[in-house]
């Protein structure tokens, strides 16, 4: 069962269960993880997949939108009330949905 440890107190712990040796270890990891993917990557998308540069790029540019998506939201969350970003959403989506549908189910001439 864990239990729950107040910052005051983690001087007290061990040296590796200090929340600074977890930050150390992050640290020291996120390169090493990061180069590792950006190179199993590349290489298997010009080796396997027969990638050329317009296309790798192509890749990290589909790859990013997420998070171009997410500071979106984030810089609209600044100026709209977090209760009325939902709801915005649900009737755009509403709305974009029945003129997909009119296109679709009307009768073409």
């Amino acid at each position: 069962m864990a239990r729950i440890v107040k910052l005051e107190d983690a001087s007290d712990l061990p040296l590796w269960r200090r929340p600074i040796a977890l930050l150390f270890l992050m640290a020291f990891a996120m390169p090493i993880a990061f180069a590792t993917w950006s190179a199993l990557l590349n290489n298997f998308v010009i080796e396997v997949g027969g990638f050329n540069g317009s296309d790798n790029g192509w890749l990290h540019t589909v790859r990013e939108i997420p998070g171009f998506l997410a500071v979106g939201v984030i810089a609209i969350i600044i100026f709209v009330r977090e209760v009325l970003l939902p709801s915005s959403y649900l009737c755009a989506s509403r709305c974009l949905g029945w003129s997909l549908w009119s296109c679709w189910a009307s009768p073409r001439l």
